[in-house]
């Protein structure tokens, strides 16, 4: 089985020379290699290690196109990584954001809702990813009425979180039945 190693730093370099569709068609082929690879043989660490290394690659490439107002190609990447895995928070907040803007508002409300409490690598909270995320999608020049209605949705229910948490707080120890 050969080490792709010198192919992924020749797409790597696609990429970081803004040569983003070239780039993806390369690590679209690469990622089918290691694939066949690994029907071959499912305990090849190093390959799952080049698959894992390539759907980040690609995931980064999502992001790229959704910044550049490239939306469909950014739902494909964070799709495709969610195909290698599944539990990618970066990824499944990248096809919410691509969802967003090609319309399907109610889809990437649905992420966004669950996730928002979530953490990311274990410091930061998904609703404060969510809102550095829609910054640089502004300062892209992304269209901000999408991002302002979902931050408005993520605020409501956190505001109806907080009142519940605070009307549990002020009952205190007995429920309103105990007390009559």
């Amino acid at each position: 089985v050969p080490i792709r190693a010198a192919e992924i730093k020749s797409a790597n370099l696609l990429a970081k020379r803004g040569k983003s569709n070239e780039a993806i068609v390369e690590y679209r082929r690469i990622l089918e290699l290691c694939k066949a690879d690994l029907a071959v043989d499912q305990s090849n660490r190093r390959i799952h290690a080049e698959l894992n290394l390539l759907a980040w690659r690609i995931g980064r490439l999502a992001r790229t196109f959704i910044l550049a107002g490239r939306f469909p190609e950014g739902l494909s990447c964070a799709n495709q990584v969610l195909e290698c895995d599944p539990h990618s928070t970066s990824a499944i907040l990248s096809r919410a954001h691509a969802l967003l803007f090609l319309g399907e508002a109610e889809q990437a409300r649905s992420i966004y809702s669950a996730y928002r409490e979530k953490h990311f690598l274990d410091c930061h909270c998904i609703a404060d990813v969510i809102r550095d995320d829609f910054r640089e999608l502004r300062q892209a020049g992304c269209p901000g009425k999408p991002m302002d209605e979902i931050e408005r949705f993520l605020a409501q229910i956190n505001d109806a979180k907080t009142a519940k948490r605070g009307a549990a707080r002020d009952a205190g120890p007995f429920s309103i039945n105990e007390m009559t």
